[in-house]
């Protein structure tokens, strides 16, 4: 009897990260997002290839994927509402494992879809996130994108909802910064001009997308001047022209914490004027 009951401890032991996976959330899961009991795997949203077509959830996913093996679980994200987990997988032909991870969260109905926030990674050193419209009929999930990026490319964090506003922040590198004034008269580009590289982040777009309107543009708020300050010591320095344009910005960081659009529109206007003869 006492060994049975060590074994039975042992399995349980054993079992914990499988019989964890069903719903570490409980009854806080939406139920639309439930597949056989379970939340919807959230590597059938990251791993998608073409969202213009329908996801089928019997055909994706950590039990459809050769090679992928289950983990832990990252608790900071866990207690911040997100459901997902930690992976390894191996290539077929290649050396070594490589570990990822994938989490959602979702941010209530609007227009009868959910809207989520993802965040994964596949085994490199960049983090997609993206913001996606699901759908739901049946099996299949017809997802469609909000916005989204690597990193300093388009990463989106501090996803927050008021009714049916949507807000985030937007991840800008230099470039990214300049172009949002929309004001390129010299045709500068990423990376040879201004930087642009997925570490670079120099800064973040505040947006507001109505949920209530699904096909309106998102609203550009203001840059929020205090996400990545640049340091001084150490400034941007990839592209011709960014050692100027730092001068812009660490003007405009020394005396405000944010910039309205005009303000950049300002800001931008200058650069073309001043480094740009």
């Amino acid at each position: 009897m006492y060994k049975l009951l060590i074994k039975i401890v042992i399995f349980l032991i054993l079992a914990a990260p499988v019989i964890g996976m069903a719903n570490p959330l409980g009854s806080q899961f939406p139920s639309a997002l439930l597949y056989q009991g379970k939340p919807i795997d959230p590597l059938c949203l990251s791993d998608a290839s073409d969202l213009s077509k329908p996801i089928n959830l019997a055909k994706c996913g950590l039990a459809t994927e050769k090679g992928y093996k289950f983990t832990n679980y990252n608790q900071d994200l866990i207690k911040q509402g997100f459901f997902g987990f930690d992976y390894e997988y191996r290539l077929d032909n290649a050396t070594g494992t490589y570990h990822g991870y994938s989490y959602y969260k979702s941010y209530g109905m609007a227009n009868g879809a959910d809207i989520i926030y993802l965040i994964n990674n596949s085994g490199g050193s960049g983090q997609f996130s993206a913001l996606y419209s699901v759908k739901r009929n049946g099996n299949l999930l017809q997802v469609k994108s909000y916005d989204g990026g690597d990193r300093c490319n388009g990463g989106i964090t501090d996803v927050k909802r008021d009714n049916n506003q949507l807000t985030y922040h937007q991840n800008l590198t230099s470039y990214d910064l300049f172009a949002l004034a929309n004001d390129n008269p010299h045709k500068l580009s990423a990376y040879s001009d201004l930087e642009a590289c997925a570490a670079c982040c120099v800064a973040t777009v505040v947006l507001k997308h109505d949920l209530k309107n699904d096909t309106s543009e998102q609203q550009f708020v203001s840059v929020d001047l205090t996400s990545y300050p640049i340091d001084p010591k150490n400034p941007p320095q990839q592209g011709k022209y960014q050692a100027c344009f730092n001068n812009f910005l660490l003007q405009a960081e020394a005396n405000k914490k944010s910039l309205s659009p005009n303000d950049l529109a300002q800001l931008v206007k200058k650069f073309n004027l001043e480094c740009l003869k």
